[in-house]
């Protein structure tokens, strides 16, 4: 049986896998309370932590190979957590952008709130988000409607930090 235990104390092996292999190890654990156990360290569901892995290797893969990013519309679609136990998006932010665009989990709002929830567990500390809000500041041409950023974002209490 996988433990939490046994799979933080594996850090060697995975400090050297690439994120897709992690991906694949975890979606390959059989169903279970080990499996549950992992994905409840993120606040979530396994069913959703394993689409979400899925996602981060997928865009990973898009930005490795200079892929269009900010303005696309996603193929891979990630799950929406039932539950999560951490900060998350808001309701109100996620009708308004159904609303607007149809497919939340489809545009790159949806994929870096991703990350942003995921690094509230891995680096409480993480300068992702100020570090984006520099770099959209850098280029005030880039359109965040067409990345699927809602126009209520300063209530957005994940990105607002």
């Amino acid at each position: 049986m996988v433990t939490i235990e046994l799979f933080r104390s594996c850090w060697m092996i995975l400090e050297i896998a690439s994120f897709g292999q992690i991906s694949t190890l975890y979606s390959g654990l059989k169903g279970g309370r080990s499996k549950r156990a992992i994905a409840h360290h993120f606040g979530l569901d396994d069913t959703s932590f394993a689409s979400w892995l899925h996602c981060i290797v997928y865009l990973r893969n898009l930005c490795a190979h200079h892929s269009r990013f900010w303005n696309r519309e996603f193929g891979i679609r990630p799950q929406m957590p039932n539950t999560p136990s951490k900060l998350w998006l808001t309701s109100e932010s996620i009708v308004s952008i159904k609303g607007s665009l149809g497919k939340l989990n489809s545009r790159a709002y949806y994929m870096l709130s991703i990350l942003l929830y995921l690094l509230q567990t891995v680096n409480p500390k993480s300068s992702f988000r100020q570090k984006f809000f520099l770099l959209v500041n850098k280029y005030p041409s880039i359109d965040l409607a067409a990345m699927g950023f809602p126009s209520t974002l300063e209530n957005e209490a994940l990105w607002d930090g």
